[in-house]
């Protein structure tokens, strides 16, 4: 689905060592420093760990370094709570439905299309915004998204939209938006993008694959 809380598995090495058991410590670093892909641990680009310009304290005191505890963009934990009387809405499968469900959500008269713009001018403008203890610019880093600008240029002009945007959304609206799936008794909420102070809940409904729908 769309990620709501994954990592990209740059952040997820393995481990593995693929070095000949005869290498020297020489050849290693030789080996580092000529590697195509780059060979940080903590962002996986072209330069030493120790000298990583983004994640600047040690690997440990990172967010993500904390996998039992650490949290997802749109974590709800174990609430495992349930919704039993929700009725679909129906969105277009367009490209742009989880857009046309949060502008359904809203209520007003604002379309699919100018939400998706708003809602990627929020996110070029605020790339140091914490959500869930981490800056949006890391979690657009870690799904693959490059920079910013990079990120949110290109989803203006079109692209599904998920856990970045609804917490984008979230923000700049003020109003929680709780994604659910459907189950055995009703629609069970897997997702949550919370505000203090928030002025109304936004239901969306995924569907499995790439599509939401609204959810009353």
């Amino acid at each position: 689905m769309p990620s709501m809380g994954r990592r990209s598995s740059a952040m997820e090495r393995t481990g593995n060592d693929s070095r000949s058991p005869y290498s020297s410590p020489k050849d290693d670093l030789a080996e580092i420093n000529v590697h195509p892909k780059g060979t940080c641990d903590k962002c996986d680009g072209p330069h030493m760990t120790d000298d990583c310009p983004i994640f600047k304290k040690a690997r440990d005191d990172h967010p993500d370094a904390k996998r039992g505890n650490s949290k997802g963009i749109g974590d709800v934990g174990g609430d495992n709570f349930i919704l039993r009387g929700g009725r679909v809405v129906p969105q277009p499968g367009d490209g742009s439905c989880l857009f046309h469900s949060l502008a359904f959500g809203i209520g007003g008269r604002a379309t699919a299309r100018e939400l998706r713009r708003d809602i990627c001018n929020f996110v070029e403008r605020n790339a140091e915004l914490s959500i869930a203890d981490t800056p949006l610019k890391d979690w657009i880093k870690w799904d693959g998204g490059g920079t910013v600008t990079s990120y949110a240029r290109r989803m203006a002009i079109g692209g599904w939209g998920g856990g970045i945007e609804m917490a984008a959304f979230s923000q700049m609206r003020r109003v929680n938006v709780h994604v659910f799936e459907r189950c055995s008794t009703g629609f069970k909420r897997i997702s949550a993008f919370n505000v203090t102070g928030a002025a109304k809940t936004i239901r969306v409904l995924y569907r499995g694959g790439v599509h939401y729908d609204a959810l009353e």
